[in-house]
C-alpha cells in the first residue's frame, strides 16, 4: 500500500469508534507496547496476529479488514 502506513488506517477507524463509544482502548486486545510504537514510530506495523484480534475487537467492516490484513502480507 504506497503512500499508506498502518497507524494512519488504524487512527482513522480508531479515533471514529473511540469517539462514538463503540469500543474503548481496553478491550482491543493490543500490547500498550504496539500502541506506542504506532505512535512513535514511522512505519511500525503490528504482527499479525495482533492484526487479527484487532480486526474482531474493533468490530470491522469486511472492507476495514482487508485494509488492516493487507499490511500483514506486506510484512510476510
Amino acid at each position: 500500500m504506497s503512500n499508506k502506513n498502518f497507524a494512519r488506517e488504524f487512527f482513522k477507524i480508531y479515533d471514529r469508534k473511540v469517539s462514538c463509544g463503540e469500543i474503548v482502548f481496553k478491550n482491543l486486545g493490543m500490547p500498550h507496547n504496539d500502541f506506542t510504537m504506532l505512535c512513535t514510530t514511522e512505519g511500525h506495523v503490528p504482527p499479525a496476529e495482533v492484526i487479527e484480534t484487532l480486526c474482531l475487537t474493533m468490530k470491522l467492516s469486511e472492507d476495514e479488514k482487508a485494509i488492516f490484513r493487507s499490511f500483514i502480507a506486506e510484512e510476510d
